[in-house]
C-alpha cells in the first residue's frame, strides 16, 4: 500500500477571517498552521527518500551507478541528465525526444494557454463554458465551412478547453498543477512506450537511464512554468491592490480639499458680512456729514444776502452824491437866479430828496423783511425735507441692521445645535467602540482557545499518521524482498497500483480545512 495527504484551503477560511477584526492576529494563526504543515510534509519527504534509497540501491549498482542517485536534489539530477545528453550529442549517440513527441508537446502548450483564457474564476463557471461552446460551434467545419481556414487550428483548442472546464476532476488538477494527470500520461506515451516495456528487465543501458532523467526534467519544466504564471498573477493582484490604495488616498485628499474649501467659503461669508456692516456705518456717517454741510450752506446764503443789502445801500448813496453833484453844477449855471432863490430851491429840493430817500428807505426795509421771511420759509421747508429723507434712510438702515442681527443670532443657534449634536455623536461612538472592543477581545480569546485545541489534536493525528507510514514502509520492504523481479526494477509505485480510492475526511478535522486523503491498492 501507498499513502499520501494533500491539504487544500476551503471556504471555511474566509468565514474565519471575517471573525478576526485584527488582521495581525489572523495572519499569525495562519503562519503557525502553515509552519506545522511544512514540517509534516518535510518529514514525509524524508521518509520517502529513505525508502526509495533502500529500495533502488541494488538496482542503481546493477545499472552502473553508485546507488545514491535518488538521494540527490532534483536540480542536481537535472544538471547531470543535461550533461550526459550533451556528451551523447557530441558523440553522435543522442536519442532525445522524437519529432512526434516534440510536436505533441508544442500542441499541448498552446492548449494550456487557451484553457487559461477560459479558466473558472469567482462564480463565473457557466459563462466561460458558454463562451467556449459558442466558439466551438462557430469554428466547427460542418456548421461554418467558410471559416475552415481561420478555425482549423483553433477548433481542437476550444474542444480541449471545454472538456477541461466541464470535467470537475480535471479542472481541479489543472487549477492545482497547471496540467492534468491524464494529459501528462498522453504527452509521454509515444516517447516512452518502449521504455515502459524494457523497464521490467534488470539489464538496462545507460542511455535509457538518462532518458528517465529527461522525462522527469520535462515534467518539472511544466510545473515551473505554471508556478511562474501563478507568481505573475499574484504580482498583478498586488499591483491592483496598490492602485486601489492610491485611489483611496487621492479620494481622501480630495475630501480634505473640499472640507478646506468649505471652511474658506464660510470665513469669506463672515468677512463679507462684517465688511457690509462697516459699509452701512460709513454710509450713515457720510449722509450725516452731507446734512451738516447743507446746513452750513444755508447759513452762508444768509450772510451773502446781508452783504448784498449793504452793497445796495452803498450804491444808493453813490447815486445820491452824483445827483447832488449834478444839481450843484446846475446851480453854478444859473447865474441869473439869486442866492436866496437858489437857497430856497435847494432847500425845497433837499426836502423833496429827503422825503424820497425816506420813502425809498422804507420800501427797502419792507422789501428786505419780505425777502428775509421768504428765505426763512424756504430754508425751513428744505430742512424739513432733509429731515424726512434722513429719517427714512435711518429707518431703512436700522431695519437692515436688525435683519442682520437676527440672521447672526440664528447662525449662532445653529452652530450651538451642531456642536451639541457632534458631542452627543462622539459619546455614542465611544460607547459603541468600547462595547465592540470588549466583544472582540472575548471572541478572540475563545478563538485562540479553539485554535490551541485544534493544534493539539492535529499534532496527535500527525503522530498517528507517522506511525501508519512507518508500518506501511515496513510492508513495502517485505514486498520488495519477497516480491517478483519485475517489481524490483520498477522506479515508481503508480505502475503497480492502478485505481485510487478517496476516503471521506472526518467532520471534526474539516471544520476549517478540507483534508483529502487517498491510498493506492
Amino acid at each position: 500500500m501507498g499513502a499520501g495527504c494533500c491539504v487544500q484551503d476551503s471556504k471555511g477560511n474566509k468565514k474565519k477571517q471575517a471573525q478576526y477584526k485584527n488582521q495581525n492576529d489572523y495572519q499569525n494563526d495562519r503562519q503557525y498552521i502553515r509552519e506545522q504543515q511544512k514540517e509534516y510534509e518535510r518529514i514525509q519527504k524524508q521518509n520517502q527518500k529513505k525508502h526509495n534509497a533502500q529500495k533502488f540501491q541494488g538496482q542503481g549498482i546493477q545499472l552502473g551507478g553508485t546507488g545514491h542517485e535518488e538521494q540527490d536534489d532534483p536540480y542536481i539530477q537535472r544538471q547531470k541528465a543535461l550533461e550526459a545528453a550533451e556528451k551523447r550529442q557530441q558523440q553522435g549517440n543522442y536519442r532525445g525526444i522524437s519529432k512526434d513527441g516534440q510536436a505533441d508537446y508544442e500542441l499541448r502548450k498552446k492548449k494550456y494557454e487557451m484553457a487559461e483564457q477560459y479558466k473558472n474564476q469567482n462564480n463565473g463557471r457557466e459563462n466561460y463554458l458558454r463562451e467556449a461552446w459558442k466558439k466551438k460551434q462557430i469554428c466547427h467545419p460542418d456548421r461554418n465551412q467558410n471559416s475552415i481556414n481561420s478555425c482549423e487550428d483553433m477548433y481542437p483548442q476550444y474542444v480541449w478547453a471545454y472538456e477541461i472546464l466541464s470535467d470537475p476532476q480535471r479542472k481541479e488538477d489543472y487549477d492545482l498543477y497547471g496540467i492534468t494527470k491524464q494529459d501528462t500520461n498522453k504527452i509521454f506515451e509515444r516517447q516512452n512506450y518502449q521504455y515502459e516495456k524494457n523497464q521490467r528487465y534488470q539489464g538496462m543501458d545507460n542511455s535509457q537511464n538518462n532518458e528517465e532523467f529527461d522525462k522527469e526534467a520535462y515534467k518539472k519544466e511544466y510545473r515551473e512554468q505554471y508556478r511562474k504564471q501563478r507568481e505573475k498573477e499574484k504580482k498583478e493582484e498586488e499591483k491592483k491592490k496598490e492602485q486601489l490604495k492610491q485611489q483611496e488616498k487621492i479620494e481622501e485628499e480630495k475630501r480634505e480639499e473640499e472640507r478646506k474649501k468649505k471652511q474658506e467659503e464660510e470665513e469669506e461669508l463672515f468677512r463679507q458680512k462684517q465688511e457690509y456692516e462697516q459699509y452701512l456705518k460709513k454710509m450713515a456717517n457720510e449722509e450725516l456729514k452731507k446734512l451738516q454741510e447743507k446746513q452750513e450752506e444755508t447759513q452762508n446764503i444768509n450772510t451773502t444776502i446781508y452783504s448784498y443789502i449793504g452793497i445796495g445801500i452803498v450804491i444808493f448813496i453813490v447815486i445820491i452824491t452824483t445827483f447832488i453833484y449834478f444839481l450843484f453844477d446846475m446851480f453854478n449855471q444859473e447865474n441869473k437866479l439869486s442866492i436866496s432863490e437858489r437857497q430856497q430851491k435847494h432847500e425845497n429840493e433837499f426836502e423833496q430828496l429827503k422825503i424820497k430817500t425816506n420813502q425809498t428807505a422804507q420800501n427797502i426795509t419792507k422789501n428786505q423783511k419780505k425777502y428775509e421771511y421768504q428765505l426763512e420759509d424756504k430754508i425751513d421747508q428744505k430742512l424739513d425735507d432733509y429731515k424726512k429723507q434722513s429719517d427714512i434712510e435711518f429707518s431703512s438702515i436700522s431695519e437692515r441692521q436688525q435683519k442682520h442681527e437676527t440672521e447672526f443670532e440664528q447662525l449662532k443657534i445653529e452652530t450651538n445645535q451642531t456642536t451639541q449634536n457632534i458631542t452627543e455623536n462622539q459619546k455614542k461612538f465611544k460607547d459603541e467602540l468600547e462595547l465592540k472592543n470588549q466583544r472582540f477581545f472575548s471572541n478572540w480569546q475563545n478563538e485562540a482557545d479553539k485554535t490551541s485545541k485544534y493544534i493539539l489534536e492535529q499534532q496527535i493525528t500527525n503522530q498517528s499518521i507517522q506511525k501508519k507510514i512507518n508500518s506501511i514502509n515496513e510492508g513495502f520492504q517485505n514486498l520488495v524482498k519477497n516480491g517478483p523481479g519485475w517489481f524490483q526494477a520498477d522506479l515508481s509505485i503508480q505502475f503497480f497500483f492502478e485505481k485510487p480510492v478517496f476516503l471521506d475526511p472526518p467532520k471534526n478535522e474539516c471544520a476549517n480545512k478540507t483534508i483529502i486523503c487517498f491510498i493506492y491498492y
